[in-house]
């Protein structure tokens, strides 16, 4: 789990019986709204984005330790409270995607933390979490109870342009919930209640 205030944004592991087995600080975390990003579990390594008004970073810890794995700094803008997804594709090691407003849609290497691809910088904050829709991922973006862009990407892209946009959508946009994609049909939950497939 995670926990975030001006002092420290803690990332903490517990067992189902409730003793702590350890705590990774990431340092004070600076956000308009307080924290929300979640962290993911992958194999044997927990991945956190801690992307904020002040010092930003992505970690990789042991999962029974806690222990850094590796740590790499992100670009500073406002927060992200995106929280990542593992990337998988035939031919390609899988990756870890980001997505913040300062860096839009990022690929990590999974052992190292180095960025492999951007997709460069979009105009508003990211509140939604990136998903998968086929082979594309999916991200939203906006401000003030509006979702202003999706981006749908392409990680690999059929011309080897890795980290490409194939297409972008302004209109009917979540700003905060994360879309789902089912069955070939991406669903938009917008702030104010609309429904769009």
């Amino acid at each position: 789990i995670t926990f975030g205030d001006d002092s420290h944004h803690l990332l903490q592991a517990y067992t189902h019986a409730g003793p702590k087995v350890w705590e990774y600080d990431l340092g004070p975390i600076d956000t308009q709204h307080g924290q929300g990003m979640s962290p993911i579990v992958y194999g044997e390594t927990v991945f956190l984005c801690s992307d904020q008004r002040g010092p930003s970073m992505v970690v990789a810890v042991d999962r029974k330790t806690g222990k850094e794995l590796w740590k790499v700094d992100r670009e500073i803008r406002e927060a992200s409270y995106s929280t990542p997804l593992i990337y998988e594709s035939e031919g390609h090691p899988p990756v870890l995607i980001c997505q913040a407003g300062k860096s839009g849609h990022t690929a990590l290497d999974l052992q190292t933390g180095q960025q492999l691809w951007s997709t460069g910088e979009i105009p508003d904050r990211t509140c939604s979490s990136p998903v998968l829709a086929g082979k594309l991922v999916i991200g939203t973006s906006g401000k003030g109870g509006r979702g202003n862009l999706l981006c749908a990407t392409d990680p690999w892209g059929d011309d080897n342009k890795a980290g490409k946009v194939v297409f972008t959508r302004t209109k009917y946009l979540p700003y905060v919930p994360t879309p789902i994609f089912l069955n070939g049909r991406l669903f938009l939950w917008t702030d104010d209640g609309m429904v769009v497939c």
